[in-house]
């Protein structure tokens, strides 16, 4: 079948095909598209015809696209965030605020203005936080196809970085939320310390949904790198008696504590850990945790929870007892805080429902 796209006559209708793909990829907003489009796009690309070097240079256009999307996103994400903390800071020095006359006109329109200026703000923060989600979620569908690292950059460090920088930004989310149960009822609205300014359940829901594509694209390129280092390092044979008992590399050794597996595998287990350090405490009084907290808290538990599913198959005790020392640094010997961490929830869950 691909032997027809080096038809020269058929060039045009090749690239126009392969445009409006990829157009269709970075305007969908459904999963289900993405999946299919990108399978498209990944049929298009492989493959021993003329054609291959352009359907390759296009995937790269979209992924660089992408990640420059994602980039701006969480760049402009984190201005807001720090431009806040300093707002809530030099707020808390001032002194409080003058009772207003109620013959104080310009006041009235200032506080009208001011209510105003707080939705703009928040439906600001909700399109910027939809459009990092969706972006992220692209980016996790191609990474899923084996379609993203490899056309990132030839520098792999480059991509590494964006990974890192998605990571900083799922972590400052979590920080930022995470409800301070020392904290007195005043200070819960108070950015970094679990306050969602907002009623609606809407940005709460958009940015758990977030730190769940964040975390699903992290653990994807860590599984695909991982692939690839078990190809390289022939680390996967026939007979997996073998795989434990044949000769070590001596090599190996040399690079196994700074591999690039190891330091994303690190980095999705803090992640997952901080995710399940949301956790509310049962409490008999039904008003103690408003609606939007409760929702991100459960939200982001039940993704670290399918995250840490994952990396516990991917990287089993099993493999403490490999020759290979990459393997051997690879393997979750101590999962305890991974398992406890949702378990916990669950019973939360399970004993809420039983209240109920």
């Amino acid at each position: 079948m691909p032997s027809v796209f080096s038809l020269p006559q058929r060039k045009p209708d090749f690239l126009a095909l392969l445009k409006s793909l990829t157009e269709i990829y970075l305007l969908s907003t459904d999963e289900a598209v993405l999946e299919i489009t990108a399978r498209s796009i990944l049929f298009l690309s492989e493959g021993d015809h003329a054609r291959s070097n352009e359907a390759k240079a296009a995937v790269k256009k979209l992924v660089s696209e992408i990640r420059d999307r994602i980039l701006n996103h969480l760049s402009e994400k984190s201005d807001d965030a720090s431009a806040v903390d300093a707002e809530s800071r030099q707020s808390r020095r001032k002194s409080p605020r003058r009772r207003k006359s109620p013959r104080d006109k310009s006041d009235d329109s200032m506080l009208d203005s001011d209510d105003e200026d707080e939705r703009d703000e928040a439906s600001k923060k909700i399109d910027n936080e939809t459009a990092l989600y969706l972006n992220l979620q692209r980016a996790r569908v191609l990474a899923w196809y084996c379609m993203f690292s490899e056309y990132l950059d030839d520098d792999a460090d480059s991509a590494e970085e964006l990974y890192n920088f998605v990571a900083d930004g799922l972590a400052h989310r979590l920080e930022s939320y995470k409800i301070d149960q020392s904290a007195d009822e005043d200070s819960s609205d108070a950015p970094g310390i679990g306050g969602w300014k907002t009623s609606d359940e809407l940005l709460p829901r958009v940015t758990a949904g977030t730190v769940e594509e964040g975390l699903q694209l992290i653990l994807a390129v860590t599984t695909q790198k991982f692939w690839s280092a078990q190809d390289e390092l022939k680390l996967v044979v026939e007979d997996d008696d073998e795989a434990m008992t044949g000769v070590e590399d001596e090599d190996e050794e040399e690079d196994v504590d700074d591999h690039v597996v190891l330091r994303l595998r690190n980095r999705l287990i803090s992640l997952v850990e901080q995710c399940f350090q949301q956790f509310l405490p049962i409490t008999e009084d039904p008003d103690a945790y408003k609606p939007t907290q409760q929702l991100w808290c459960d939200l982001v538990q039940q993704s670290g929870g399918d995250v840490a599913s994952d990396l516990r198959t991917l990287f089993p005790r099993e493999l403490s007892l490999a020759v290979s020392p990459l393997l051997r640094a690879l393997a979750i010997t101590e999962d305890s805080r991974l398992i406890g961490g949702y378990v916990r929830y669950f019973r939360s869950k399970e004993a809420e429902k039983v209240r109920k």
